[in-house]
């Protein structure tokens, strides 16, 4: 009966097992997107060479070969053609350069995302819009 007894000290308890993994995948999880991106990653420059195309694929593109994780409601990317980007840039110039002219920006969250939003209105550019009609 000692042989018993000391086989079942020594089995795995499929319940304690499963609670030990769920709680350490939990934790691993809440860590992994809640920890900003490595400095490396985000300050890291390379060569691009990307020609005009529409800028949801530009931008994905961009985060898929640069690292970074980039944010983009695809509503607002819709339809819309992204620049050229050439040159040796980050990921964060790189999605800049292709936003040029599409009436979008880029900001950095505070975890490290490229988040694309509308740019704001400037005086420069309501003066543009309010200018009077004549003829």
């Amino acid at each position: 009966m000692p042989t018993a007894h000391h086989s079942s000290i020594l089995r795995p308890r499929p319940l304690r097992c499963a609670i030990a993994i769920s709680l350490a995948l939990a934790s691993l999880t809440a860590i992994a997107q809640t920890a900003p991106q490595e400095p490396a990653v985000a300050s890291a420059t390379r060569a691009w060479d990307l020609p005009a195309a529409p800028l949801a694929d530009t931008l994905a593109r961009i985060a898929r070969d640069s690292g970074r994780r980039l944010s983009a409601d695809p509503a607002l990317v819709a339809g819309r053609t992204a620049a050229p980007v050439r040159g040796t840039h980050s990921a964060t110039d790189a999605v800049r350069q292709a936003l040029a002219g599409t009436g979008l920006e880029m900001v950095v969250t505070e975890s490290g995302t490229l988040s694309v939003r509308p740019a704001p209105v400037t005086a420069k550019d309501r003066d543009v819009m309010l200018a009077p009609v004549t003829g």
